[in-house]
């Protein structure tokens, strides 16, 4: 559980790294927490220096949102989620389960049909082919998966339970499988959708990608380098 104060950029992200946010892999006991750890340390880091913050800050855990940022004048709820493919989190817990084979990534669509077990499976064991990506499709594949995990949230936002406050963000981790995507260009598309659609109840959101958080909100669209604090090991 992640829970912090501190009076300056410098202060918190010497505090979120001495954090542990090692995550353990699927079907070996990983957890929500770790998780939501792992999501919620780099993404203050990234912006610790930004506007987006006003220090003193503190940061509590909750439900509904996932996390509480007092700040200066204002508060801040923080929901969390992560962008996969269902199929494709099976797909990593079976293959552990039958031997650490070659498996050819494979394309998912937002919101299409669960996969038999059979396929699921064949995927697994390096045994199912792939149709492959051309020209900028993992980069517009890329927008239309970042977008559909961000409108589940505006869903779960207005169902009874979910508070709101001064501010409502949604930090989205990119677990999304797909090749080669030129993050800049993956994120001019997202915003291009977003124009046409409404953000309420939050007011921004953010997607967390190996090196970078990308934020989005009705200003406009950038992105905050993740600052390596943690050991790779």
């Amino acid at each position: 559980m992640v829970e912090l104060t501190a009076k300056s950029a410098d202060e918190l992200r010497r505090a979120v790294s001495r954090i542990d946010i090692s995550v353990a892999p699927r079907g070996e006991g990983r957890t929500t927490e770790q998780r939501e750890r792992w999501s919620i340390c780099r993404f203050l880091a990234a912006i610790a220096e930004s506007d987006w913050l006003q220090y003193p800050v503190k940061l509590g855990k909750r439900e509904r949102p996932d996390y509480l940022l007092t700040e200066k004048s204002l508060t801040t709820g923080i929901e969390i989620t992560e962008a996969v493919p269902p199929d494709w989190a099976r797909v990593d817990v079976r293959r552990k389960e039958v031997g650490d084979h070659m498996v050819l990534l494979q394309r998912f669509h937002p919101g299409e049909p669960r996969r038999s077990s059979v396929e699921i499976d064949r995927i697994a064991r390096g045994r199912a082919g792939s149709d492959g990506w051309a020209g900028d499709s993992p980069e517009r594949e890329w927008a239309a998966a970042m977008l559909h995990a961000f409108t589940r949230k505006i869903e779960v936002a207005g169902k009874p339970g979910f508070q709101l406050f001064d501010r409502n963000w949604v930090l989205i981790y990119d677990n999304w499988p797909l090749p080669g995507v030129e993050d800049p260009k993956a994120a001019t598309y997202l915003m291009q959708q977003l124009q046409a659609k409404p953000l309420s109840p939050f007011d921004a959101f953010f997607v967390e990608c190996e090196k970078e958080i990308w934020y989005f909100s009705a200003d406009g669209y950038g992105s905050h380098p993740i600052p390596e604090l943690w050991d790779a090991g």
